[in-house]
């Protein structure tokens, strides 16, 4: 048994707790309980099993006992941590995966050394506070793997952990390394004393680590959602921070970014397969036609090149493409992931706790790897831009600052300019320190994210990982949103964005809790939009109706119920449908074409055909006005009209279908020759199997008309045989 499997069987056992359905969880964990040596656990399973039984006896014996729901929570509350503490204990005993052979080399480096986590925080705070002094990071690092490798927490280091998130002698670098240690501890392991570490440093509110305890509780209250309703003291800390300001709003831009980085993976394959390709491509081309190795002579001047108008318009769209990506930058979409997730090889990532380090421009690490500067190029400068800059999440500019010995001078001194440009253009639009914590609020969680989803799909371990990426990620169903959002705009916010971005299951699914909204008239258009858009076409019309009750007269809202009618094969009312738009745009030749196509699935050929002059009428040299005319023609008898347009057709615009059909018209004169001839030109743009499909679907047309089922089989053996 692997881990994930193992993960699996302690998922259906939780499952079965939570569902209260306690007969299936204590069986399965006395089986579970034999894959450990520990015979702890199958005693632990067997007494809290005699404490059940005793409990149903005593509900049963018409005694009420009013202690008995708490008696109840209890025993599922014990069998949840018994559930967890035997699943780690057999990932660690087995040593199912890498995590759990660090753990046990990290186990006995505690036994050796004697190491705990309150008198790691100590030493860290007795340290000389300098950037430089080495021993901090060694103990800063082995504070983040005391605490990710922790099953649990127990009071003492509870209050340790509050005392260091408070202490001045931390830096917040430092603190910042800690919540994230709790957050990844915490999801590898429930412990509700995890939580209240999190909603502490929370509390304490200091600048960039609140706001990454904050995604540290959204991750964790989504990810145990269904065990919250055991855990009140959970349940009262969250009711406490709901009374916060700003609460909301912060909510709201976490769960917006969670949303976008469901489409990471889709703007990292478009990155690679249209920027890239394109860039190399301008590249070769833009060298070609400016002869650049010559452009440039020693007496440059400052006049416009002529082409270059001429030159944008010949690169393919390449730069509406970056326009594109650098609006979804700006936006919050992580654009940069394809860019940097081949630079986490350096050894720099190889301590767990450096993909949460938050970049600061001290750090040894990198002001070492700047010792020889460059001429004109300003070390101090680029390094306080690059921490300030919230372009790039702080796990690339790690990785961007060990990438610079590739990059020339040249791109060094532009690439600092650039950062320079940014933090001005952030300075001037802050004018309130209001405005400015709220917009380094929302980076932090936008950029702590992205740290996280680098962590979880670039680190060597992933597999080993619990990944919140991969999940639903429909956080507004939890008991912490509804503990804490109250304001719908929140809802319809991560409804829009699931529509924005084509996530159209996940929008339905929000847009079913807005259905008692005031704006339910545009919520019903949007969820009957994302039916449709998933193919769900009767589910589409039931809210493309309902839209209707409350919107009038909408044209939108009429061609999109026509149109569903039309998939659903209800022809009648979807010409109905469109009837009624047409009454409001009597001239839109899409409207007008979709009614005559309803005709004709209707077999109203008559009625088709006028819609079609109708067509022609409004836009004489619509050609794809002409093949339903001719079709329509040909259906009605109308012979010479057929010829007219087709012979129109195949000058302008020949398909095979046209001359199929020319030949239809021939057969029906009985002028067999000239039908051969048409099928020959029909032959030739097509195969004999299409060919042969095609006119087996006119065929009742043919015997309508006169055509003999002898000639009209002939005609086949001919077309096989002869031609």
């Amino acid at each position: 048994m692997n881990a994930k499997e193992l993960n699996l069987k302690f998922e259906k056992i939780q499952k079965s707790i939570i569902d209260k359905k306690l007969s299936e969880a204590f069986e399965e964990l006395q089986k579970t309980a034999a894959l450990s040596s520990k015979t702890e656990f199958k005693n632990t399973s067997e007494k809290l099993k005699e404490t059940y039984l005793m409990m149903l006896k005593y509900s049963f014996s018409g005694i009420e006992d009013p202690h008995q729901e708490k008696v109840y929570s209890d025993i599922r509350k014990k069998l949840l941590k018994l559930s967890d503490t035997l699943e780690q204990e057999i990932i660690l005993e087995k040593s199912l995966n890498k995590i759990a052979i660090e753990k046990k080399i990290f186990k006995k480096q505690i036994f050796r050394e004697k190491i705990e986590l309150g008198k790691l925080l100590h030493e860290l705070s007795e340290q000389k506070k300098q950037h430089k002094n080495q021993d901090r990071k060694k103990i800063t690092a082995k504070i983040f793997f005391f605490l990710w490798l922790s099953d649990t927490l127990t009071d003492n280091q509870l209050e340790k952990i509050q005392k260091a998130i408070l202490s001045k002698s931390l830096f917040s670098y430092e603190k910042a390394i800690i919540v994230s240690g709790i957050t990844i501890s915490l999801l590898r392991c429930f412990d509700t004393r995890k939580f209240i570490a999190l909603f502490d440093i929370y509390d304490a509110g200091n600048r960039i680590i609140w706001e990454r305890a904050l995604v540290g509780l959204v991750f964790s209250f989504y990810t145990y959602d269904n065990r919250i309703e055991l855990y009140p003291e959970l349940t009262e800390r969250l009711e406490k921070i709901s009374l916060d300001d700003d609460i909301e709003e912060n909510i709201e831009i976490i769960i917006l970014q969670l949303i976008r980085t469901k489409e990471t993976k889709e703007i990292t394959k478009r990155m690679m397969t249209e920027i890239a390709p394109e860039l190399d491509k301008f590249k070769s081309f833009i060298t070609e036609k400016l002869d650049l190795d010559k452009i440039i002579p020693d007496n440059i001047g400052e006049d416009d090149n002529p082409e270059w108008e001429e030159l944008l318009e010949d690169s393919s769209g390449v730069f509406g493409k970056m326009a594109e990506f650098s609006q979804m930058q700006l936006d919050g979409s992580d654009v940069f992931m394809s860019a940097f997730a081949n630079l986490k090889h350096f050894d720099f990532f190889k301590q767990t706790h450096n993909w949460f380090l938050p970049f600061y421009k001290d750090n040894i690490e990198i002001v070492e790897l700047f010792n020889e500067e460059t001429e004109n190029f300003d070390v101090e400068t680029f390094l306080e831009t690059l921490a300030k800059s919230t372009l790039m999440c702080n796990s690339d500019k790690y990785s961007f600052c060990l990438n610079i010995d590739a990059i020339p001078e040249q791109q060094k001194k532009m690439m600092l300019g650039l950062f320079k440009m940014e933090i001005e253009a952030m300075n001037e639009d802050a004018y309130e320190d209001k405005i400015l914590n709220k917009n380094i609020s929302k980076k932090i969680f936008t950029n702590y994210i992205q740290e996280y989803y680098r962590f979880l799909k670039l680190h060597p371990w992933r597999d080993d990982f619990f990944d919140i990426f991969e999940s639903k990620m429909d956080i507004q169903n939890t008991v912490f949103y509804k503990t804490i959002v109250k304001n719908e705009n929140v809802l319809k916010k991560i409804g829009d964005l699931y529509f924005k971005k084509k996530f159209f299951v996940d929008a339905i699914n929000t847009y079913k809790l807005l259905e008692t909204s005031q704006d339910k008239a545009v919520i019903y258009e949007k969820t009957a939009f994302a039916y449709q858009k998933i193919k769900n076409y009767e589910q589409a019309l039931k809210y493309y109706l309902r839209a209707e009750l409350l919107d009038r007269e909408s044209v939108w809202i009429y061609k999109k119920t026509a149109f569903c009618y039309g998939k659903t094969g209800d022809y009648e009312n979807a010409l109905k449908y469109y009837q009624k738009a047409n009454k409001i745009k009597p001239e839109n030749m899409h409207i007008l074409a979709n009614i005559g196509q309803c005709h004709i699935y209707l077999e109203n050929h008559e009625q088709a055909l006028k819609q079609y002059y109708k067509i022609e009428y409004f836009d004489p040299d619509n050609i794809k006005a002409m093949r339903p005319i001719a079709w329509c023609s040909l259906f009605l008898a109308k012979f010479d009209s057929a010829k007219k347009y087709l012979e129109k057709l195949i000058k302008l615009e020949p398909s095979y279908f046209d001359y199929i059909s020319l030949g239809n018209v021939f057969l029906c004169e009985n002028n067999k020759k000239e039908a051969i001839n048409a099928y020959t030109q029909a032959l030739k743009m097509s195969d004999k199997n299409k060919f042969i499909q095609a006119l087996e679907e006119d065929k009742d047309i043919l015997f309508k008309h006169g055509v003999s089922s002898t000639d009209y089989m002939l005609l086949k053996d001919y077309i096989s045989t002869i031609i």
